[in-house]
């Protein structure tokens, strides 16, 4: 009877400990865990560094991701193609545009801070006018062709403006960039009060054919 008794209360023993293990805070010091799983929140005090790869089903934020210190990536970043960024990285986006095209091809928002870094036009499809006049020009609500100066030799896909460069690129030398854009590192848009829109304007008679792809490079400051 003792000997059941003295089973019986280390037992008791043991499951007390188990659950008092299960339910206690855990501080990693020099522990080396092969394993981790959390069903809660992982709290990072101080860092939280990976002594091998972190990888992107391994690692996942489903809302903003805040660092308060440095960052080191000892690998590569990969960023979406047509996701604006805010802060000091460039962006990139598209608009496609046609010989029937006309108003807003971007946005800039009220409030917001962008420096133009470079825009490209890349004709796709020849475009066609009457008369072989067609033009297209890139500006904004203050001045209509300040950023791209396009006639109908421009508007041609196999057109090249200068030996070696791409067939169909323009906006890309003095001739073709409005003032924005000429001999500038970067032109700021900064709009108070309301939306500034980039516009694309076609001229020409009876514009009939063309498409072409603009190429936007930018960084948001806020």
């Amino acid at each position: 009877m003792a000997k059941r008794i003295v089973l019986l209360l280390l037992a008791v023993m043991l499951v007390t400990s188990l659950a008092a293990c299960v339910d206690r805070t855990v501080e990693l010091g020099t522990t080396n865990l092969d394993d981790l799983t959390l069903e809660g929140a992982l709290v990072a005090g101080t860092s939280v560094t990976a002594g091998t790869t972190v990888s992107a089903a391994d690692l996942a934020a489903t809302d903003d991701l805040t660092v308060a210190d440095d960052l080191t990536v000892s690998g590569s970043t990969n960023a979406a193609v047509g996701q604006e960024n805010v802060g000091t990285v460039t962006s990139y986006v598209t608009a496609t545009v046609a010989y029937d095209s006309s108003g807003a091809v971007f946005t800039v928002t009220d409030g917001e801070i962008w420096l133009v870094q470079d825009i490209e036009v890349e004709v796709t499809a020849n475009w066609d006018c009457t008369g072989d006049d067609c033009t297209l020009t890139l500006g904004d609500g203050n001045d209509a062709d300040g950023l791209c100066v396009l006639a109908d030799a421009n508007l041609q896909a196999a057109a090249t403006e200068g030996t070696g460069w791409p067939a169909g690129f323009t906006c890309k030398v003095a001739a073709t960039r409005g003032v924005y854009m000429d001999e500038v590192a970067a032109f700021r848009y900064a709009p108070s009060g309301a939306d500034e829109t980039l516009d694309i304007t076609v001229g020409g008679t009876s514009p009939a054919a063309g498409t072409a792809t603009v190429h936007l490079y930018y960084m948001r400051l806020q």
